[in-house]
């Protein structure tokens, strides 16, 4: 089987921080009660309509809760797909960004984020968690990367048109350009080629062509079928 090098993105890939977020977002005043993940149309989420009230300090004060960045729910199916690509001898990293408002904090937010890892990811050991600023991550050159930051995606996708990008959908990501999966609906599917289908499969070139096609994003519908965090 081909092994391939995986780029993983932490929040809203493997862990539900949106998610977590809005319920936290929902005890201000004014904010309604039925906000849900399909009103977060944009990136920037205080952009949003029913959020446009709120100042943009005053979502990004949330994150900085005492451990934080511990207390989300994992993304349905992320953990055991990551776990299985990992025992078919892929190459997983976990590559997530900080705030990077200052130093003090961000070794606060990493330090969670391991947390978070050891108890919902154990195979994962410090060593292949990499801490980058988004547009930093262009910098690491995966065979595979899933991501979720649509301007991450584009660029990524730009500055390694060898490489298969898989973005997990939210509506903050469907407007870029990307190629409608065929046959492939979630990111589940992606794990079952990546560790199935490189069978007969001359060298890892030739499974990302497989998998992209002329356009290397492709957008899933989360990790598998039952997945419905985004859409709750």
């Amino acid at each position: 089987m081909t092994k391939l090098s995986i780029g993983l993105d932490m929040d809203g890939v493997l862990a539900q921080l949106l998610q977590h977020l809005l319920e936290e977002l929902k005890t201000l005043s004014g904010v309604p009660a039925d906000l849900t993940v399909a009103d977060i149309t944009s990136w920037d989420i205080a952009a949003c309509p029913k959020l446009v009230h709120l100042k943009r300090e005053q979502i990004l004060s949330m994150m900085d809760q005492p451990e934080w960045f511990t207390r989300f729910a994992p993304v349905d199916g992320a953990c055991a797909a990551v776990e299985s690509l990992v025992t078919h001898g892929h190459n997983v990293w976990v590559i997530t960004a900080t705030p990077g408002r200052n130093a003090e904090r961000d070794a606060h937010v990493e330090q969670s984020k391991l947390k978070w890892l050891r108890k919902h990811i154990p195979c994962l050991s410090s060593d292949q968690v990499v801490f980058k600023h988004g547009s930093q991550k262009v910098n690491h050159g995966y065979d595979v990367l899933v991501e979720d930051h649509p301007d991450t995606m584009v660029a990524y996708a730009k500055a390694h048109p060898r490489s298969l990008v898989v973005g997990i959908k939210y509506p903050y990501n469907t407007h870029i350009p990307h190629m409608s999966p065929s046959g492939i609906r979630t990111a589940r599917d992606f794990e079952e080629l990546l560790n199935h289908g490189g069978t007969g499969f001359g060298d890892k070139s030739d499974l990302i062509e497989h998998a992209c096609g002329p356009r290397n994003i492709r957008l899933a519908d989360g990790w598998d079928d039952t997945a419905q965090a985004w859409r709750s």
